[in-house]
């Protein structure tokens, strides 16, 4: 078998309604048929091909066949074709033709395989695919995206069965083989052509070769579907030509759409279980383009159960349009699907458009929801002091009458206002679903406390932006909020100050600064903050006007500072989180103070690493065992810096202090270590105050380790010939026992930062080394 494909590419979708415009008003279709001379507008769909025989005499190369078709509905496609030489009883027979595409096979003198010789179509992604097998008596050709107008020529060997010597013994069998197969003799061969097209059946054209076969081209041109082929004695080969022109119809598959109208109070587009279906509802069917060109305009009415349904309708875009019932709220409407495929758009209130029906689809559930209407309550009162709005409070509260409030859309329009009664209630009704905000006027003389959500069918609903603010209250069908209310208290306060607590004991004292511009936030109980101050010149903030109830204070932690901690005021609270103040409960007219919040700042720590007085010299070039008296690490002018040094602040039990451990932006991703410049000069900086190690790591070439003596602020030096306290060495030896925490004999220990100081002087020395020179002989 021999397989050929020709891939070309065509353009997006074709037109779906291309020329089709006749219009009218049906009430059911039939299924419809497109004949030859139909008035729809198409054309009468006409195949055809031509087989010419090549060879005059010899077999030097294939025969030619010319394949085209026109006419058809929109989109019409021509998937296969078929060609059968077997002529007379099945099986090979005299004056069967047959394929001869391999050497060596069945067939006379030459083999020539399928070839196409011009594939000429709109579409550039236009494929054909031959199956035939060598020596047989059918080819099939496969296409894909051939379209009417489209030709295609290919060539393939053609032989003709003269005499049948054999049927099994294939020499004896090709001995009786004309390799010549004129247009008579091809005349009788079989062709089957098979259509499709959108939103119509698949069709067929059958028919035989015919030798002189220039009536049935004239047959497809009279009817407006001209064939481009070569007619019986093009060039001269009337002798060598044979071919068909055979005409078919096309029968649409209609359509049908189909839906509910029902009570769907909660609003979520599905027609539960449970929903009840809404009858006498009036549907309108309309359609924008049909395939058959006409124009649909449908009325039905919803039958006992809600439902309703259009059949028999021509392949199209439609719009469904629904009727609003009376003494209901216009619901949510869904589109609807076609297998599992939605199809269709939301237009308008009661209006689904851009329903694609292709032929035989069955669109359904296109559903029209309604709902009934609802209704929103609740009431207006004071608060007493020491209880909390809302809460269960023992001697009851008391209800504010004439309390004007207001019921606002998702539009931001006023729906309704209302008044409070005796009792503090209020009340809005005849409600069509929505999201709601409900504003209450603030009542003279008294501050805003709080408000809250109530409840929709037994739900949470809702959500209380302030005290006199609902937003976000969803109504569906049917339902009945409650408990949507507003309580007033009398204003409280709450205040503090911020200051550096430099000696970290959490008590503010007349030598320690107080920070101005540090920003804090209120945050009410729901975590959202209601209210920022920045503190002022002396350090101080306060928020006024607050309703009774549960909040927080948060500093925003200044630049600058180590956190050094909080302190809950005058009216309790929880500070055991950093920079945080929260559950400070306050009663209404309470004025809560204290709420402090205490910042370190950061310490220095420096020195010097240095050449400690000029070459000592000895004896074997080694350093003394004890350098008491000889080089004791007291920086002085004759003394030679000591740059690029690498010195490492450590915690007290010998770990690396990390880029967290310090105020940020100050080290690299390393840790806390830093290089001697070329005065041997180091620094420590943004360092929490406390008490540290300063690690010495690799010393000068050439130099041996000198004395290392501590600062401004005390330490312990590890340095030979020095005696060393019992607790120190017990840390030394601890260090020395942990990998990568052993300070050797190049540390500082035990050296205090304390804030806003600078420990200078912690000095590291070296020592050069020399030999003795030999005495002079004696003389």
């Amino acid at each position: 078998m021999s397989r050929w494909r020709n891939d070309r590419k065509r353009s997006a979708f074709g037109k779906l309604f291309q020329g089709l415009f006749r219009r009218s008003t049906i009430e059911k279709l039939e299924p419809r048929v497109v004949f030859n001379g139909d008035t729809l507008g198409a054309k009468p769909l006409w195949v055809g091909g031509v087989y010419v025989e090549e060879d005059g005499g010899s077999d030097a190369h294939g025969d030619s066949f010319y394949v085209t078709f026109q006419g058809g509905v929109a989109d019409t496609k021509l998937t296969r074709l078929m060609i059968n030489t077997d002529q007379n009883t099945p099986g090979y027979s005299v004056a069967d033709n047959l394929f001869d595409t391999v050497e060596s096979g069945r067939g006379a003198d030459q083999a020539f395989g399928f070839k196409i010789e011009s594939l000429q179509t709109k579409d550039p992604n236009a494929r054909v695919f031959a199956e035939v097998l060598d020596g047989s008596m059918q080819l099939v050709l496969n296409f894909e995206n051939f379209y009417a107008g489209d030709r295609l020529v290919f060539s393939i060997d053609v032989d003709e069965v003269q005499h049948l010597y054999s049927r099994d013994i294939v020499p004896e069998f090709n001995d009786g083989l004309d390799p010549i197969s004129s247009g008579a003799e091809f005349e009788g061969s079989a062709f089957r052509a098979e259509f499709s097209a959108p939103h119509y059946q698949n069709a067929s054209a059958t028919g035989r070769f015919f030798n002189r076969y220039d009536a049935q081209l004239d047959q497809a041109q009279q009817a407006g579907s001209a064939l481009n082929l070569p007619a019986d004695n093009a060039d001269g080969k009337r002798d060598r030509t044979s071919g068909i022109a055979v005409t078919t119809g096309q029968i649409l598959i209609p359509s049908s759409v189909a839906g509910w109208v029902y009570l769907d109070n909660n609003d979520n587009g599905k027609k539960d279980a449970a929903e009840r279906g809404l009858p006498g509802v009036t549907i309108e069917l309309s359609s924008s383009q049909t395939v058959t060109g006409q124009t649909i305009r449908l009325q039905t009415t919803t039958l006992a159960d809600g439902s309703y349904r259009f059949d028999a309708i021509p392949p199209g875009s439609y719009s469904l349009f629904e009727v609003q019932p009376a003494g209901f709220f216009d619901g949510q409407d869904s589109v609807g699907r076609v297998g599992s495929e939605f199809r269709g758009s939301l237009l308008a209130n009661d209006r689904i458009g851009a329903i694609l029906l292709n032929g035989g689809d069955v669109g359904i559930e296109y559903n029209f929801g309604e709902m009934e209407p609802s209704s929103i309550a609740g009431n207006v009162h004071i608060g007493l002091p020491g209880f909390a709005c809302f809460s269960l409070d023992p001697l009851g509260s008391r209800p504010l009458a004439d309390v004007s409030l207001s019921l606002v859309d998702e539009s931001g329009r006023t729906v309704a206002t209302v008044r409070t009664d005796a009792q503090g209630a209020y009340r809005f009704e005849g409600l069509p679903k929505g999201v709601y905000t409900l504003v209450e006027s603030q009542p003279s003389g008294l501050i805003d406390g709080a408000s809250k959500a109530g409840t929709v069918a037994g739900v949470a609903q809702g959500t209380a932006i302030d005290g006199t603010r609902i937003e976000s209250i969803r109504l569906l069908g049917g339902q009945v909020g409650v408990g949507y209310d507003f309580c007033e208290r009398l204003p409280s306060s709450i205040a503090g100050k911020v200051y550096e607590d430099l000696d970290e004991n959490g008590v503010w004292s007349s030598s320690e600064s107080r920070l101005g511009g540090v920003l804090v936030e209120l945050i009410d109980i729901d975590g959202k903050v209601m209210a920022t101050k920045t503190t002022d010149a002396d350090g101080r903030y306060r928020f006024d006007g607050l309703a009774p109830g549960r909040y927080t204070v948060r500093q925003r932690q200044p630049m600058g500072y180590f956190q050094g901690g909080q302190q809950a005021g005058s009216a309790g609270g929880n500070a055991a989180s950093i920079d945080t103040v929260s559950s400070i409960v306050l009663a209404d007219g309470f004025d809560a103070v204290g709420y402090d919040f205490l910042e370190v700042p950061p310490g220095v720590l420096s020195g010097f690493v240095f050449q400690d007085g000029d070459e000592i010299l000895t004896s074997d070039g080694r350093p003394p065992s004890d350098l008491t008296g000889i080089r004791e690490g007291l920086r002085s002018a004759d003394d030679l810096p000591i740059s690029g040094s690498r010195l490492q602040l450590r915690k007290i039990d010998g770990s690396l202090l990390g880029i967290d451990d310090v105020l940020p932006g100050r080290y690299g991703e390393a840790g806390v270590e830093v290089l001697t410049d070329a005065t041997g000069f180091y620094r420590f900086d943004g360092v929490r105050p406390g008490t540290y190690h300063v690690y010495q790591r690799g010393s000068a070439l050439g130099l041996f380790d000198g004395w290392d003596t501590p600062g401004s602020t005390g330490g312990y030096g590890i340095n030979a010939g020095q005696s060393i306290p019992e607790d120190i060495q017990a840390t030394i030896d601890l260090l020395a026992s942990q990998p990568g925490r052993d300070p050797g004999s190049d540390a500082l220990l035990f050296v205090r930062i304390v804030a806003r100081g600078f420990s200078v002087e912690n000095n590291f020395s070296e020592i050069l080394v020399g030999v003795l020179p030999p005495p002079p002989p004696p003389p």
